[in-house]
């Protein structure tokens, strides 16, 4: 017997399983993030919040959360390249904080710093003024973090389907006293 394929259509509308009452996301759980808006050295500020969303699922799927620019260092004197350094804070969960850390993301500018030394070294001081390049995180860009606590899931409620009830007309009326089409002798 074939089966039949599934449709691209009938899959993206299928339902996201519903954890089990109990289920939980381990600490330490790795997670894979995408990186929502491009973050550069030189115009990035620390304190900085960015968002980012979960990019592969782990019993959760799609959730949004915030990142924030720990350091940011535009290129330096001497060919010294940018830097950038991120963290991953939270997913939002059902209005709740699944709160993250480790993440990891390889960003550096680029170096020039053997640039500047051979120009030092021919010309000396000059070669202080070669600055290295800005980091830059696009966006799109996928980074590794890790949960930083075990976190309960909910079930989210189930909803069934819409119910259709059918109300009918009442077809006896209530009870009136009768009346007679016959005269009335007194």
């Amino acid at each position: 017997m074939a089966l039949a394929a599934a449709s691209p259509a009938a899959i993206l509308l299928a339902p996201a399983p519903v954890p089990a009452a109990g289920a939980a996301i381990p600490a330490l759980t790795p997670v894979k993030l995408e990186i929502r808006k491009q973050l550069v050295s030189k115009v990035t500020k620390p304190g900085e919040f960015f968002p980012l969303r979960l990019a592969e699922p782990i019993l959760i799927n799609g959730t949004e959360g915030i990142g924030e620019v720990v350091e940011s260092k535009g290129g330096g004197m001497a060919g010294s390249p940018g830097v950038l350094i991120l963290a991953a804070r939270y997913l939002d969960v059902d209005g709740r904080r699944l709160r993250l850390r480790s993440m990891h993301i390889v960003q550096t500018g680029t170096n020039n710093q053997d640039g500047a030394t051979a120009v030092g070294v021919l010309l000396g001081f000059p070669g202080l003024f070669i600055t290295g390049g800005k980091s830059t995180v696009a966006e799109g860009t996928i980074a590794e973090a890790k949960t930083a606590e075990p976190f309960a899931l909910t079930p989210s409620p189930v909803t069934s389907a819409p119910t259709t009830s059918v109300t009918r007309p009442l077809i006896a009326a209530a009870p009136s006293p009768a009346i007679s089409t016959r005269g009335n002798s007194q």
